[in-house]
């Protein structure tokens, strides 16, 4: 039982340590770059799908976000943004349920930012995320995507924690 157990924890470290490199890696290929440079790899012709937000208060919010999945995209992100419209974002596909965490460098507005299972669940919100901040901000748990929005929108339109996004991407689970 004893090996069992810290063969979880070596793997869990291991987890850990992948997650920590990754940013590290991300956080230092911008470093490098100038904003510009970093505006030329990035091609910015990402597709835009409709996402429904379901409210366990009975609202549904529907919502355009730009997919990203590759990883310059992911690394890209909202950087260098200016504006984004009132109903506009951005959904970051991340693959296998994993803890993640998201930072502000390079980003200009102000965003919140919605970390959701799986399922479509969202499990945390962070509200209000600092331009240019480089404080790294967790999922709080498993994720596979993390949706970026305007600063105060999920106030706005009354989303929380527990509430669904409602898009292919997430396996979509019949709670009973």
């Amino acid at each position: 039982m004893m090996d069992f157990i810290e063969d979880l924890r070596w793997k869990r470290a291991v987890s850990i340590a992948v997650v920590c490199g990754t940013m590290l890696a991300g956080f230092l290929s911008t470093q490098s770059m100038s904003k510009e440079e970093v505006a030329a790899a990035y091609d910015g012709k990402l597709p835009v799908e409709q996402v429904t937000i379901s409210s366990k208060g009975g609202g549904v919010h529907g919502l355009a976000l730009e997919v990203v999945s590759k990883p310059v995209d992911v690394q890209m992100g909202l950087m260098f943004r200016k504006k984004m419209g009132k109903d506009q974002g951005m959904l970051f596909e991340m693959g296998a349920p994993q803890e993640t965490a998201f930072w502000m460098k390079n980003t200009l507005i102000p965003l919140d930012m919605l970390f959701v299972a799986e399922d479509g669940t969202i499990i945390n919100i962070h509200k209000n995320a600092e331009p240019h901040s480089t404080t790294p901000i967790p999922s709080g748990g498993l994720v596979t995507g993390v949706i970026e929005l305007n600063g105060s929108r999920t106030t706005e339109l009354n989303i929380s924690i527990g509430d669904r996004v409602l898009h292919p991407y997430f396996k979509q689970s019949v709670k009973k």
